[in-house]
């Protein structure tokens, strides 16, 4: 009996001795090697408000922004930001902020806003810089003025947007345009007038109660 186990135990360590070296090949190494580079996980960027806002309504407010309300301002740190609805829904841009966690909803208007997207319209809206880097280059009077809400004599054209965002595109086509209209409520439109440099003006007819 004993000259039939032999060649049955040859057999097994033949298939024995490739699965161990197999395995010794394709064992990962302890350590890496010190030349490795080290993988850098980014850090996701920050989200801050491009513009001042205005709501009477946190949960209600239009996206022709009203200049009237309690202001949310530039600059301001937001955990979440994104669209809601559309394909048969009104759509709505849902933003909520760092400091305090308070929710939002902007109530995205086609009719205010021909040619853009709810999306772009939001895309608009933010920014990953924070107020200082926002303001970078502007002058002290129109970074005053972006802080209070208000539009001066002198501003640039990127100072008035950032005050109070960009004007509604029903009435104002391109902000290449040297006039530009605003709502100061749902009853009064401010008409801002720009000279040859792009700057603030007071408008041309004194008749006008468009002042600055």
């Amino acid at each position: 009996m004993n000259h039939f186990r032999l060649p049955l135990v040859l057999t097994l360590l033949v298939l024995v001795m490739p699965l161990s070296a197999g395995a010794q090949l394709y064992e990962e190494p302890k350590e890496q090697p010190k030349d490795t580079p080290k993988v850098d996980k980014a850090k996701p960027a920050k989200t801050y408000t491009a513009h001042n806002l205005w709501y009477e309504k946190p949960e209600n407010i239009s996206s022709i922004n009203y200049a009237t309300g309690t202001m949310i301002p530039a600059g301001t740190e937001l955990s979440s930001i994104k669209v809601v609805g559309g394909l048969g829904r009104k759509p709505f841009i849902k933003l909520t902020t760092k400091e305090g966690g308070e929710e939002f909803r902007i109530y995205f208007k086609i009719k205010f806003h021909p040619g853009v997207t709810a999306k772009e319209f939001m895309k608009r809206m933010i920014t990953d810089k924070p107020f200082e880097q926002l303001t970078k280059g502007l002058s002290a009077k129109e970074i005053e003025a972006i802080k209070e809400g208000r539009l001066v004599v002198g501003m640039s054209k990127e100072a008035v947007i950032m005050t109070r965002g960009y004007p509604p595109e029903h009435k104002t086509s391109s902000v290449k345009n040297d006039k530009w209209l605003f709502w100061e409520n749902r009853f009064r439109k401010k008409a801002i007038h720009f000279d040859k440099e792009g700057r603030t003006i007071r408008p041309p007819d004194p008749r006008e109660s468009d002042d600055l």
